[in-house]
């Protein structure tokens, strides 16, 4: 949807009130329409970003939970509580090792607060990858899983 392109119809009563995007953005959100008349276009088209991105967390947490791999994700379905930009999972590798993945539908883009929190990971040590789907989630997770099998054995001389 382009910036100029109006949103779903608002309804009031029986007349039904168009609203330009150009105008929403203007607009303080408590005073805009409720429901998809009083969206953005660009925060339309995040929601629909986010319901691609869900069946693929459903698809990794599937292949997380069948391998026995302990990790953590915030809630979907609510605003979550944990610290602001932290990714959909975290992930604890076998063998002491961490990563973050962020999942993104395809020419998505992450947050300044997802960007901040991962740069703030990657300059502690940590792995942060961004997915578009859950079989590059996987990809990564197995490239991981063989780094920390691979260094125990050398650590230990096998």
């Amino acid at each position: 949807m382009s910036h100029g392109m109006p949103q779903k119809p608002a309804v009031h009563g029986r007349s039904i009130i168009v609203i330009p995007s150009r105008i929403l953005d203007k607009m303080d959100p408590k005073d805009r329409p409720e429901g998809p008349a009083g969206w953005t276009a660009a925060e339309s088209q995040a929601r629909g970003a986010r319901k691609q991105e869900i069946p693929e967390q459903k698809t990794f947490a599937t292949e997380l939970d069948r391998r026995e791999i302990l990790y953590l994700r915030p809630r979907s379905d609510k605003k979550s509580t944990i610290r602001k930009g932290a990714p959909d999972f975290t992930v604890f590798i076998p063998l002491g090792k961490v990563i973050f993945l962020e999942f993104k539908a395809p020419g998505a883009k992450q947050t300044p607060d997802q960007i901040e929190f991962m740069n703030a990971a990657r300059k502690a040590g940590y792995r942060y990858e961004v997915a578009y789907s859950a079989l590059e989630a996987i990809q990564i997770l197995k490239e991981e899983i063989l780094k920390a099998v691979a260094a125990s054995l050398m650590l230990s001389g096998d």
